[in-house]
């Protein structure tokens, strides 16, 4: 069933192409036999992408085949880094002036952390913005890996490499649900933690997960809830209305930023 869902899971995801939205340096006008009013024009698309894109991350929500099962890919950040130093995250970063649009900045840095080639890798799509703890705003993209040969961590900022199911994560065996809240702003949200052989998933990184499986990955209408025992909030991030959602006991705890 999980084969079939990422089958169809570029349908449920939104198009690379609106991704890319942004214009390009491949449209500015850069031929010398351009009027001037054409080269203001360039200068202005290009003048607007780096106004647009500075201040935005992207991450590259890497899906990979392991015999007949399919797993996520994700990296353990080393500890001495600056953000989220010690933390579960996927391959990412900062956009920066030499990518396109946020897919080139996934796909760079992907290549960057773990040495695998934008060439191994099919884009699908993408999810909706996410912001982090930090409130950088995210882009998660969504891509299938075709090839794990060379795959290696670039220890200056990744301590270690590995896969979990998709399985593990459709299960849900979250052992406890963290309860976001911006004072300033007086935003709560709340996202499931697991712990899968050791490696403690949470935050941003569950969160994004948690988007992926109930877009493409629940077979009935048994979504992953950030909820806890019988408080429906009715605006959950991941909350699906007018469907019956799974309901967690599992402990709480609260962060406020």
């Amino acid at each position: 069933m999980i084969d079939d869902a990422v089958s169809r899971l570029e349908s449920m995801l939104i198009s690379v192409p609106e991704l890319n939205t942004v214009g390009s340096r491949n449209n500015s006008h850069e031929s010398s036999g351009k009027e001037d009013s054409e080269n203001n024009s360039g200068n202005n698309i290009e003048n607007k992408r780096i106004e647009t894109l500075s201040g935005i991350a992207s991450v590259l929500l890497p899906l990979v085949k392991k015999g007949d099962e399919w797993h996520i890919l994700l990296t353990l950040r080393a500890k001495k880094m600056r953000h989220h130093g010690g933390e579960v995250a996927f391959p990412g970063g900062m956009w920066e002036p030499g990518d396109n649009n946020l897919v080139d900045t996934a796909l760079r840095e992907c290549e960057e952390e773990v040495a695998i080639s934008p060439q191994a890798i099919s884009v699908l799509g993408g999810l909706p913005f996410s912001q982090t703890r930090h409130l950088t705003r995210v882009r998660p993209v969504v891509g299938i890996v075709h090839s794990l040969n060379g795959m290696l961590a670039n220890p200056s900022e990744i301590a270690e490499i590995f896969t979990v199911p998709l399985a593990f994560f459709i299960a849900d065996p979250r052992i406890r649900t963290d309860i976001f809240t911006q004072k300033d702003k007086g935003l709560t949200h709340r996202v499931p933690a697991y712990d899968y052989q050791g490696y403690e998933i949470w935050g941003f990184t569950a969160s994004v997960i948690v988007q992926l499986i109930n877009r493409g990955f629940t077979y009935t209408s048994d979504k992953v809830s950030c909820e806890n025992g019988n408080r429906m909030s009715g605006n959950a991030p991941n909350e699906i209305k007018g469907e019956t959602i799974r309901l967690h006991s599992a402990p709480e705890k609260i962060w406020i930023y």
